[in-house]
């Protein structure tokens, strides 16, 4: 991300390919590479491409003479709308004008799976990806994950004091996978605000999968239970906590992903 800034700073206008996970915030990573862009005193303008035309999105290039044009989910245009972009980026020209704006695309899904797909032009990729940033999903952040649930609890929670959390509501939001992204989290701190009311966000307010197991058995189940028993429950701990991510489990566990398979098709996990 540090080399994507510094390559805008130098140039005007830029070209930057991102990709991103579901969840992930579009607008404030392209925000921040508009602002750190030599274009940053210009406009920045959003497109959502799954509802974004041809006329629509020419108008809107040919329109912003300096700035930023946020293309989101940009495989989402129509085969006209894509090949016109390429053109336009090819050139550097728009309807007899040169392109004067930063072009801020992003992509939910790999890229050369969506050119064999058809979804995405193999020229248009080309003319995108000349600059590239993947930033880090949520599960990567996990040393932030504290301070942005603080400040999301005090945002939905408004005026006033802050929104205090157990300790093991923290441990709760350190170790839970987080899938979703950003968005999930956010979606997550809104309802656990609600629910606390005037007092502390405790784990039963945050309503993960991965926090409800570790609040109803605390440690896994031995006692009189087998060593299967405990052997499925720790898998399904796991799998919980990594969001159903069977590789991910499988590294955690330290099982191969083809032993993992074996094991939840011998539970009948693999249903579930």
């Amino acid at each position: 991300m540090r080399g994507v800034l510094e390559h805008v700073a130098r140039r005007a206008p830029a070209t930057v390919l991102v990709r991103l996970e579901r969840g992930m915030p579009a607008s404030s990573i392209s925000r921040a590479i508009h602002d750190a862009s030599a274009a940053a005193s210009g406009a920045f303008v959003e497109l959502a491409c799954g509802s974004t035309s041809l006329p629509l999105l020419r108008e809107g290039l040919t329109a912003l003479a300096h700035g930023t044009l946020l293309l989101d989910d940009v495989a989402r245009l129509g085969d006209d709308a894509q090949a016109w972009l390429a053109g336009a980026l090819s050139t550097r020209c728009c309807n007899g004008r040169a392109l004067g704006a930063n072009v801020c695309a992003t992509l939910y899904d790999d890229p050369e799976r969506l050119v064999g797909q058809g979804r995405l032009r193999e020229d248009l990729l080309y003319r995108l990806n000349t600059r590239f940033v993947r930033p880090a999903p949520l599960r990567e952040r996990a040393a932030t994950i504290v301070e942005l649930a603080r400040a999301l609890a005090q945002r939905f929670a408004g005026e006033g004091t802050p929104p205090r959390f157990s300790e093991r509501a923290l441990v709760a939001l350190r170790s839970h996978a987080w899938p979703g992204n950003d968005r999930e989290l956010e979606l997550v701190l809104e309802r656990a605000v609600l629910i606390a009311g005037d007092g502390p966000i405790d784990v039963a307010h945050l309503g993960l999968a991965s926090a409800r197991i570790e609040t109803e058995s605390e440690a896994l189940p031995l006692g009189k239970r087998t060593l299967r028993e405990v052997e499925e429950a720790l898998i399904r701990r796991v799998l919980c906590e990594q969001g159903g991510n069977k590789s991910r489990a499988a590294a955690v566990l330290g099982l191969h992903r083809a032993t993992l398979h074996e094991k939840l098709a011998s539970y009948e996990l693999d249903r579930s």
